[in-house]
């Protein structure tokens, strides 16, 4: 294996997590240990800020749409377009590649978590936006509950899949020695 191969895939990685580092970061909204149970006067407080709240969540909702969607991407390109190739080039030239393709499982696991999830949060999302949170604000409020748990599962795996990445970059460049010391 030559070494122009392995440094346009450091380069191509590095761009990857860089783009996918800088994009605008799913953050999750702090929880409570506080039950999903209201008293009258927070009820009203819900009440009275209704509009003012539902204004917000759906700004907030086109922006985690084309956040995920963005991250999705990234994700599926680095996956599909760098790593899969790289370990196959890997194993095809006869290189231990086990550390790289467990690493990569990982990585595909996450990232299937990370799907399954934001579709969970996305549906949570959309059941908060729908109900009438003047005429039921006990049930908005439980909804909001519901859909900040969702969007700290989301977040969570980012998170973990952040971090599978920086394994994969590690045993990269521990083979990448290993390659150049031969």
């Amino acid at each position: 294996m030559t070494r122009k191969p392995i440094r346009h895939f450091l380069i191509l990685t590095m761009f990857a997590l860089t783009v996918g580092l800088v994009s605008v970061p799913v953050w999750a909204a702090e929880t409570t240990d506080e039950s999903s149970e209201i008293n009258d006067t927070q009820a009203q407080q819900i009440r009275q800020n209704c509009k003012q709240a539902q204004s917000v969540l759906q700004r907030l909702q086109s922006t985690d749409v084309a956040t995920r969607i963005n991250r999705g991407r990234i994700y599926e390109n680095l996956l599909n377009r760098l790593i899969a190739p790289f370990n196959s080039r890997v194993g095809a030239n006869r290189y231990d590649a086990s550390t790289l393709t467990g690493t990569t499982s990982a990585i595909s696991q996450k990232f299937i978590d990370f799907k399954n999830d934001y579709i969970s949060y996305a549906d949570s999302f959309s059941s908060l936006l729908s109900i009438n949170c003047e005429s039921d604000p006990r049930g908005f409020y439980r909804l909001l509950t519901n859909t900040r748990s969702a969007r700290e599962r989301v977040a969570n795996d980012i998170a973990e899949l952040n971090t599978s990445i920086d394994r994969y970059t590690d045993t990269f460049m521990m083979l990448r020695t290993s390659i150049e010391g031969r």
